[in-house]
């Protein structure tokens, strides 16, 4: 493995996963394909797991491997940023330290966005829950621009784990998540990276493997804090595109069905605070959002006592005796 000018730079962000993140260095320094550099980004982690990272370092012998440490804990989209300020692969790919990849991860990667210039390649990945596994072979797109619509519109996934993109278009064009968006920051990440890449594919494989087992995940933190910090990754977003029309409506309208699913969510729970703040951030909707959406999700919004537009009587009865009206 070359120590310069590798052709893959795999990001690895670290904080407390000492109790997984064995499996996921063993899995990546058993690639098939080694000409890799290996940026682990310690965030203050206070366990033991940059210890294993660097123990398991010394047994494999990898060269390319650098633990980079922040000195204060920033959170994961700082964690991120550093790698990409910091990446020397002509590609960059990702991967969560409670999660785990195929042998082949990089080999099919690498092979598959090499074989047409491909600027962004995604690929399939598994999902492990406590209660079972489940599969998630990802939609095909013809140009990045359909992926990015899709996405805007929460009708694909949009993890970067399960992509790999030339590094040049993230420094180029300076994409990066804003601190403090570490909810859905992949959802920031991604939107930005497709805006910027014009071919992509996608890769048929199951190539990484999803921990959602790990209570301490970004994906299992407080409310409080994933409410805040999903919406202030969406406004950043709207911000970004605030410019392009057209992604704004998309966006938009995906902002418009969240705050849907927060209204039923916390009308049923003791956190009432969030539902007043949903109702809030309807008022805000611009019309055109609230209009494309179906009368069941209408129905939620005018339930919850905004007056922002009115439905007759006939058509809401409708829905309401439907069982799938959600």
């Amino acid at each position: 493995m070359s120590k310069s000018n590798p052709k893959v730079t795999i990001g690895i962000p670290v904080y407390g996963v000492e109790k997984y993140v064995e499996r996921c260095v063993r899995s990546l320094f058993s690639q098939t394909y080694i000409d890799v550099e290996y940026l682990f980004v310690d965030d203050c982690s206070t366990d033991d797991s940059v210890n294993i990272i660097k123990g398991l370092i010394e047994e494999y012998g990898i060269p390319n491997a650098r633990v980079l440490r922040h000195e204060v804990n920033c959170g994961l989209v700082e964690a991120r940023n550093t790698v990409i300020a910091n990446a020397q692969g002509k590609y960059l790919m990702w991967v969560d330290a409670d999660d785990w990849v195929e042998n082949s991860f990089v080999k099919d990667a690498i092979e598959t966005i090499e074989s047409t210039d491909y600027d962004v390649v995604c690929f399939g990945y598994k999902i492990h829950y406590i209660e079972g596994e489940v599969d998630v072979n990802y939609p095909v797109f013809s140009t990045a621009r359909e992926y990015l619509d899709s996405i805007l519109l929460s009708n694909s996934p949009y993890e970067v784990w399960n992509k790999i993109a030339k590094t040049s278009i993230y420094q180029e064009n300076n994409i990066h998540s804003e601190p403090g968006c570490n909810v859905a920051e992949d959802f920031v990440m991604s939107s930005k990276l497709l805006f910027f890449s014009k071919k992509t594919c996608t890769l048929q494989k199951l190539l990484y493997h999803y921990n959602k087992q790990n209570p301490n995940s970004y994906s299992s933190v407080n409310e409080e804090y994933r409410y805040h910090s999903y919406w202030k990754s969406y406004e950043s977003l709207e911000r970004f595109f605030a410019d392009y029309p057209s992604f704004l409506q998309k966006l938009q309208t995906t902002g418009a069905y969240q705050i849907v699913a927060d209204l039923v969510e916390y009308s049923k729970c003791t956190q009432k605070k969030y539902y007043y703040q949903s109702k809030n951030r309807i008022i805000l909707l611009p019309r055109r959002a609230i209009e494309k959406m179906s009368l069941p999700r209408r129905l939620v919004i005018f339930l919850s006592g905004v007056k922002v537009f009115m439905v007759p009587y006939c058509r809401l009865a409708h829905y309401v005796r439907r069982k799938d009206w959600m």
